[in-house]
């Protein structure tokens, strides 16, 4: 049997392109390249309300791009109400009409309206 060593377990699962190490717990994101990166957080703040949404930033994803991810925050009287396919779709078509590119979404909805597989 071959000897275990968690150092190269742990470069061979970096190198699968694995949603867990791109987030595990983070479900809902968009994918922009990071030359519109900063005209996708403009659009972004100025559409998003922070006290239920929280964006967390992955500056490169190996490939050029920027992940944003969406936490979203339960309310004072309850849970957070927003639908979230339908959230990151308004997100990603608020994004287009800004002439910001979005490579990737979390839902396949996104994907497919963008035109990707």
């Amino acid at each position: 049997m071959k000897d275990f060593n968690i150092h190269n377990w742990r470069a061979e699962y970096a190198a699968k392109k694995s949603p867990l190490n791109e987030g595990p717990y983070q479900t809902a994101y968009i994918k922009v390249p990071s030359t519109d990166y900063k005209n996708a957080m403009s659009v972004l703040d100025a559409n998003t309300d922070p006290t239920y949404v929280k964006m967390d930033i992955v500056d490169d994803d190996g490939d050029g791009n920027v992940i944003i991810y969406f936490n979203f925050r339960a309310k004072d009287d309850g849970e957070f109400e927003e639908d979230i396919p339908a959230f990151v779709h308004d997100a990603a078509m608020d994004l287009r009409a800004n002439d910001v590119t979005v490579v990737d979404a979390s839902h396949d909805d996104i994907n497919q309206a963008n035109g990707s597989q």
